[in-house]
């Protein structure tokens, strides 16, 4: 107190004085402090110094020219480096950063003096983080340090200064990935994590290597950096009561955004990093939660809305990344459904006169609903996933909400999506909300809160450990499957890109809508080709086009039938070329008894061909009637194909099993006469209309070249 006494009597006297002693080398570090901590701790306006002469004093300090040469020495008492800490320790305070909004002289000399701010940034964290043994110390100065950053980042004009400043990231890398903070070292991870986010929102591919590494300390795997992003995540899924305070929601935008901008570039090593690390569960969750708080509605919300923004813009780009059918399993596990029923309409409605924000959320979630989920269908594991938890969308929801927004068609074309493939994939009826232990010897089922889920794949449950145990050696291989990391962990040509279960339905199901199209096809054939015989034909069903998402259908010539180009090596077998062009010849040698499909879908953002061939050639007959039963690609349908003459006036339902049922069944049994039979498959009986679809495909001789 003394001190202080005799300071501001000193610059009462004489405050010219004062400023030039202050702003000179041989000013002592210890009255620089004094400065610093009445300008900080005391009551605003307290220092008898303006507040321009104090900003003259500390800028003079930290100038880029008295960064010391490395080696970085320890602090020394009255050295430059001390003198420099004291003075940036009042240049982050919000009370000289609040007034750069409204004060363009202080803008200008931040601006200039950034440079040096920037340099002793990076001296200081070598110096007082890094080598600091105590962790409280190393806290306050990595507070410092990031206060700065964060603060000059929000700030108009300064901001891009910042960010254009060679070695930033870098330093946004150490500050982020920075792990001896003590047990209050969460508000100093949410501003690193603010930083990352604002910094890497339009990096390059180099750029975002230099922050991993600099997360990393030089190592070059994206595995821990993924790990800690997520730890951190982890921490802030709040529940929904918990979320309505301000400090919660906003750390969990602020881990959010990290996880954004980390999983951001398709091509980079953190993306696939952090979705196996299963972020897309995280996130979605993250995103329920929210919603639910926001269905509380206490308080101000605006920061929750962000949240909303940062999950629906990850799960925009997660779900169309690799392996994206497990990334869409494990969204719609987690309650995908339920979180845009809830937000549809806040999503539709937000910042509609202005902001590029609320155009951006509205893209992402039409995006999610329109493309990402049908096209999606297509894997009998989304259908089985979304059959389920689109009973657990709580129906007030759906007759509120979803029946009257811009998504509402998407809803009803992904609910008749399910009901047709699940009727396809004969998928049992559950009880709403129930699964079911994945050990055979149990089979017992319950809420997911009340089974376990499998920690590996996060797709199956347990009801206990024991269960789990025995399972193990029937979903060990499923599970690595799910798991495996574009071939990391083995030979490219050993990896398997889809399941048993999803490849086994693409055969039944393209077999099963080869038939349902032959009435266009064979209306394209008289058009286009009169002359040709039907044999040799190559029918063409595509289901990567958002508009038809049931497949649109189109021919081509056996006799000139080339294969596409070959995915990569991680996503064939090695001979899948020669395996091609024998089945191509085997077709081309006995036309008439082989029917040759050709099918497009998505896996993330490629497109993929699949071929297969089934006999008996569907051209050798007229139209059938159980073609006409199981067209459901009729004009006046949703799922309409462009080339769709006539059909039902819904699908599967009503009159098919009627038609089936009837007398006709034995008029058409010919043509299947000469099938070798299937084993047969062990299962419930199901309803009428699967059966007998079931009596005519189950014969069906299909072969897939994966």
């Amino acid at each position: 107190m003394a001190r202080f006494i005799r300071v501001t009597d000193a610059i009462t006297e004489d405050a010219e004085q004062v400023v030039r002693k202050a702003c000179s080398p041989n000013e002592k570090a210890r009255d620089l402090w004094l400065h610093a901590e009445i300008f900080t701790d005391a009551p605003e306006g307290t220092h008898p110094l303006p507040p321009d002469a104090l900003l003259r004093i500390f800028l003079w300090h930290t100038t880029v020219d008295k960064v010391p040469a490395p080696p970085v020495r320890p602090p020394a008492e009255d050295d430059v480096s001390e003198r420099a800490w004291a003075s940036l320790t009042a240049l982050c305070h919000h009370r000289f950063i609040d007034k750069l909004r409204q004060n363009a002289v202080w803008r200008q000399r931040y601006t200039e003096a950034w440079p040096g701010l920037f340099k002793w940034c990076q001296y200081f964290f070598e110096q007082r983080v890094a080598r600091n043994s105590q962790p409280d110390g190393g806290l306050y100065a990595h507070l410092v340090i990031t206060e700065l950053v964060h603060g000059l980042l929000y700030v108009p004009g300064l901001k891009a200064v910042v960010m254009s400043t060679p070695g930033i990231v870098k330093l946004a890398g150490q500050l982020w990935g920075y792990r001896h903070l003590p047990g209050d070292g969460h508000y100093a991870h949410m501003l690193t994590a603010r930083i990352t986010g604002m910094l890497l929102t339009v990096c390059t591919m180099d750029q975002l290597d230099g922050f991993c590494l600099a997360v990393t300390n030089g190592d070059d795997r994206t595995k821990p950096v993924a790990v800690l992003a997520m730890s951190r995540l982890k921490r802030t899924l709040r529940s929904p009561e918990e979320l309505l305070q301000m400090q919660h929601a906003l750390e969990l935008y602020a881990h959010s955004i990290a996880i954004v901008v980390l999983a951001r570039l398709p091509g980079h090593a953190a993306t696939m990093s952090l979705l196996l690390e299963n972020a897309t569960w995280a996130m979605t969750s993250a995103l329920v939660n929210v919603s639910r708080a926001l269905d509380l509605r206490r308080g101000d919300t605006s920061m929750l809305s962000n949240c909303v923004n940062a999950g629906i813009t990850f799960l925009r780009y997660a779900l169309i990344r690799e392996d994206s059918y497990r990334w869409v399993c494990q969204a719609l596990d987690a309650g995908l459904l339920e979180a845009v029923a809830s937000l549809c309409l806040l999503v539709e409605h937000r910042d509609l006169d202005s902001g590029p924000a609320g155009a951006h959320m509205r893209e992402c979630l039409k995006h999610i609903m329109h493309d990402t989920l049908p096209k999606h269908m297509v894997y009998k594991s989304v259908v089985k996933v979304t059959r389920r938890e689109m009973d657990e969308v709580p129906p007030r929801l759906v007759r509120e909400r979803m029946n009257v927004s811009y998504v509402k068609d998407d809803w009803e074309t992904i609910g008749n999506l399910v009901k047709l493939r699940a009727t396809l994939a004969e998928l049992e009826i559950q009880k709403k909300g129930v699964v079911s232990c994945d050990s055979l010897s149990c089979r017992k089922s319950g809420k997911k809160s009340q089974l376990k889920r499998c920690g590996g794949c996060q797709y199956v449950y347990y009801c206990s450990k024991e269960c789990q145990a025995t399972a193990w050696p029937n979903h060990k291989r499923m599970c690595q499957l799910k798991n495996e990391m574009n071939g990391h962990n083995k030979e490219p040509t050993m990896r398997m890109t889809f399941t048993e279960s999803d490849a086994a339905f693409f055969r039944k199901l393209f077999g099963v809508d080869a038939h349902a199209h032959m009435p266009h096809l064979r209306r394209i054939a008289k058009r286009d080709f009169p002359t040709e015989p039907g044999e040799n034909f190559v029918i063409c069903v595509d289901y990567t086009d958002p508009e038809y998402p049931a497949g649109k259908c189109a021919l081509k010539n056996i006799r000139t039938y080339t294969f596409g180009d070959l995915n990569s090596p991680a996503f064939d077998p090695a001979n899948v070329a020669a395996q091609n062009q024998e089945m191509i010849a085997m077709v081309r040698r006995a036309p008439k008894e082989f029917t040759f499909i050709e099918a497009k879908f998505t896996l993330g953002e490629r497109t993929l061909t699949r071929n297969v061939m089934i006999r008996p050639n569907l051209w050798a007959g007229a139209d059938s009637e159980l073609e006409h039963a199981m067209n459901w690609q009729h004009h006046d349908a949703q799922f309409a194909c462009p080339n769709a003459r006539h059909g039902l006036p819904s699908m599967l339902e009503g009159v098919i099993g009627d038609i089936l049922d009837s007398g006709r069944d034995s008029d058409s049994e010919s043509e299947w006469e000469d099938e070798e039979e299937e084993e047969e498959v062990s299962s419930p009986p199901p309803a009428r209309v699967v059966d007998s679809m079931t009596r005519r495909f189950e014969a069906l001789r299909m072969a897939e070249i994966d």
